[in-house]
């Protein structure tokens, strides 16, 4: 009488089931194509592994992705716009006056960890040539882009050239999220992991859905998934605790919340920094 009755339920709240109790041959193959081989699932996910420019710096012999920390200057005064001098200062620490946030060399590193877990998966890098370069170097920076020297970063870590794909025209996040979404799309993409430093991070992903949204690309910015450096990378815990607790962590924000604000006001991509 039980089990009757607990059949009768289980047709009442599951009517749409057909129950087979002679072999439950259909139930047990939905349930082995769901619970395919981690191996196999990553396999038919169609993935890219992407980030995007993070600023690169110069020891006057080679070009290199910013650490932690870079060196600014402010030619409107403290309060105005603070432009990168892309000057390598490998002993600037992240309380002095001139120290801002960086991270080109995690966010690569980071990169480099997520294709040894996702081995199917597409490389894909992407940041031109910030204006303060041109500016500051000339023509002699003219083939340098930020995509450009932190693929050379990513291949020093395999100990081999990779396929990483890179786009090496995008000025701003804005031209970054573009790309994103091009190659999401163009390759059909089924999931797209974008590495970037936490705090860059909030302003991204409002500027890849406001561009999805006026070139109609919602359905393709579903499948882009901003990603923090950080997680991938414990062994420099200490360094992202200091990071978070420094003077150029406080001025990176600010400049990154004015960002924001002129991007909930309507006026788009526009950063204070060069």
């Amino acid at each position: 009488m039980f089990e009757n009755t607990a059949f009768a339920c289980r047709k009442q709240f599951y009517p749409k089931i057909k129950f087979d109790l002679t072999s439950g041959s259909r139930n047990a193959k939905v349930l082995q194509a769901r619970t395919r081989s981690e191996a196999k699932g990553r396999a038919a996910v169609r993935t890219l592994l992407a980030t995007f420019g993070h600023s690169v710096v110069t020891d006057g012999d080679k070009w290199l992705p910013s650490e932690l920390f870079q060196e600014v200057e402010f030619p409107e005064g403290r309060e105005g716009r603070v432009v990168r001098t892309h000057t390598h200062r490998p002993a600037l620490r992240g309380n002095e006056e001139n120290a801002y946030l960086g991270g080109g060399q995690m966010c690569v590193k980071a990169l480099f960890h997520l294709s040894r877990i996702h081995r199917d998966a597409h490389l894909m890098i992407t940041g031109g040539r910030p204006r303060a370069m041109d500016h500051r170097f000339g023509l002699s920076v003219s083939k340098i882009s930020e995509a450009g020297v932190m693929r050379a970063h990513f291949n020093d870590l395999a100990g081999q050239a990779r396929n990483v794909k890179i786009v090496a025209e995008s000025r701003t996040t804005e031209d970054d999220a573009t790309a994103i979404l091009d190659i999401v799309e163009s390759g059909r993409f089924d999931v797209a992991l974008v590495v970037g430093m936490a705090f860059r991070l909030p302003r991204a992903r409002p500027i890849l859905n406001r561009l999805a949204e006026r070139t109609k690309r919602t359905d393709v910015a579903d499948r882009v998934q901003f990603v923090d450096a950080e997680q991938f990378l414990p062994e420099h815990f200490d360094e992202f605790v200091a990071m978070n607790q420094s003077a150029a962590y406080a001025l990176t924000m600010r400049q990154e919340r004015h960002g924001i604000q002129k991007l909930l006001r309507g006026f788009g991509d526009y950063p204070r920094t060069a």
